[in-house]
């Protein structure tokens, strides 16, 4: 009883994570503080941990930005070290700017393992940290098991009371004020066992959350640092700033459109007979598909996506002399260049481009107005992001257009001209009517003022019917045989739309390119509305208002001479 006093002892209460991040902060600052320490007393490189400021991402690679604060000596040279930067970043396209320093000597490239990071040690520092902890924790959790040991020994000798032959075990309990000590001591070193017991389980869960921790980095991709040797411009003891700058290549963006197209809402317009024509508008938009795989996180910065590709490299043109004779002219050899030579004159030096790039207009950056995080792809973090650019409701001419000698289905198309001030590229378009999708297709690039025309697929309340008549083919003339071959076509359509709907139906003339070839077309067939479709030589296009329950017949054909003793060719 008089040896049962029990250690007071403090429970931590706190979870694995928390008590982790609680000692890593500390850790932090004092493998930090280590290492400055030592770097400098070494005459080694003062390690500077950077991470990237901003970012802008091209359609193939990505200018990654860091600004840099650093203590110099006020006057003479110093050398630092920036540590985590990507293994797969451009060399050459290296950029160091500063208004307070100077490079003095080359940059210096190393290789840096994660054992070797300043992420590794700090958490070198922080299982040192933890496995003292550790072990001051076993220590007293063995101590209180042996106290309760010992207590409960104790409790179970025998003992002789007044008035009996032979001892007996806890006959003390017998006695109410014995018992509550008893009681109380008792449950002070369960109490004191369970709360050393959970102390125990808490830093040894906070040991394998490092060991998942120290895995996790040592799978990371490799990283390298450069060794820069610097100088002040002017004696001075404040800090100097510089900003460092490269191009990463496995970096891209994509962009990705839709295009939603919707009957306005309203009640529609009639046209010049009175009947109800619909009005449409376009809901499109433009998003980003941003991915990235450099090895560095960007993480909560600003993002920039440009549309300047410089993969697209156009040299100066060129004239060399030209010669004739009669003797066939020397080749000269031909000069091969490599690809590192190649990538150099596409790559900008700076914010302006060095090379001459084709005259594609692509020239526009999106900046965005929030801080992005791109992770680099890895076995924890993979795909892409979409971050949505443009967006905008525009009106909309929508037109079924009917081409018969192709195919006999009406197909739903819509003309707009979307609101540009700079050229987009060309990309993916979803293409949706009232919210449904119904195509994805690939566009080239499109540019300002242009008026795209897409397609949204078949019109199924548009029934057409089309008869070709047979050719009728003849030879007429006694000198200079000529072949005489007729065509006749009929275009019948119907519509069981509520209103009157817009369609325009195509049909080729032939174009002869030879003289002696006549293409005439039949006194019989209907008059149409251009000649010339959209500026095409030969196509032929009636456009309509076509109403309710109403029957449209279209007549066309043409007359074709040749002399009979030539092959026409093209002919179909």
């Amino acid at each position: 009883m008089k040896n049962g006093n029990a250690i007071k002892h403090t429970r931590l209460g706190l979870s694995a994570t928390m008590l982790l991040g609680c000692l890593f902060g500390g850790a932090v600052v004092l493998g930090s503080m280590a290492q400055a320490a030592e770097g400098k007393s070494a005459g080694a490189p003062t390690v500077i941990d950077s991470e990237p400021t901003a970012v802008t991402v091209l359609p193939q690679g990505a200018w990654v930005t860091r600004q840099i604060s650093v203590d110099l000596p006020a006057d003479g040279a110093e050398a630092i070290e920036i540590s985590g930067l990507p293994v797969g970043l451009d060399r050459a396209s290296v950029q160091l700017t500063s208004a307070q320093t100077d490079l003095t000597a080359p940059i210096q490239w190393q290789p840096q393992p994660p054992e070797q990071t300043p992420a590794w040690a700090a958490l070198e520092q922080l299982k040192t940290v933890l496995d003292h902890r550790v072990g001051k924790a076993a220590a007293a959790l063995q101590a209180d098991q042996i106290r309760l040991q010992i207590f409960q020994a104790q409790m179970a000798a025998p003992e002789r009371l007044a008035g009996q032959k032979s001892p007996v075990a806890g006959a003390f309990l017998t006695d109410s004020a014995a018992k509550a000590r008893f009681d109380r001591l008792l449950n002070t070193l369960i109490d004191d066992q369970r709360l050393a017991q959970n102390d125990w389980d808490d830093l040894v869960a906070a040991r394998a959350e490092l060991d998942k921790k120290f895995a996790e980095l040592k799978s990371q991709p490799a990283m390298q640092s450069a060794v820069l040797t610097l100088s002040r411009r002017q004696a001075g003891t404040a800090p100097v700033h510089l900003t460092l700058r490269y191009l990463v290549q496995d970096a891209q963006w994509c962009p990705l459109y839709r295009a939603d197209l919707r009957w306005a809402p309203t009640s529609g317009k009639n046209d010049e007979a009175g009947s109800t024509v619909d009005v449409a508008q376009i809901h499109w938009s433009m998003v980003a598909e941003v991915s990235q795989n450099s090895g560095e996180d960007w993480s909560g910065l600003p993002l920039t996506l440009s549309l300047q590709d410089t993969r697209r490299y156009v040299p100066a043109p060129h004239l060399h002399r030209w010669t004739i004779g009669f003797t066939p002219p020397v080749q000269a050899p031909r000069l091969e260049m490599q690809p590192q030579a190649l990538r150099a004159m596409a790559a900008p030096a700076n914010d302006s481009l060095m090379a001459l790039t084709n005259d594609s207009g692509f020239q526009a950056e999106f900046h965005s107005k929030q801080p992005v995080t791109v992770r680099s792809q890895s076995a924890s973090a993979t795909g892409s992001i979409t971050i949505p650019l443009m967006q905008q409701t525009v009106a909309a001419v929508p037109d079924i257009l009917i081409a018969p000698p192709t195919q006999t289905q009406a197909v739903l198309t819509a003309r707009f001209t979307p609101e540009l001030s700079d050229a987009l590229p060309p990309g993916e378009w979803q293409l949706f009517v009232e919210g449904s999708q119904v195509a994805q297709i690939h566009r080239p690039a499109l540019l300002p003022k242009d008026t795209l025309r897409l397609s949204f697929g078949a019109d199924p309340k548009v029934r057409v019917k089309y008869r070709a008549a047979p050719d009728q083919r003849e030879e007429n003339g006694l000198i200079g045989k000529s072949t005489q071959m007729q065509r006749a076509f009929s275009v019948e359509l119907s519509s069981q739309h509520a209103r009157a709907v817009p369609v325009t139906v195509l049909m080729q003339l032939p174009v002869a390119v030879d003289a002696e070839i006549s293409v005439e077309p039949l006194s019989a067939a209907t008059p149409p509305t251009t000649k010339q479709f959209e500026g095409t030589d030969g196509v032929w296009a009636w456009s309509n208002q076509l109403k309710p329950q109403q029957n449209l017949t279209i007549q066309f054909g043409y007359r074709l001479r040749w002399p009979s003793d030539k092959t026409v060719y093209g002919l179909r």
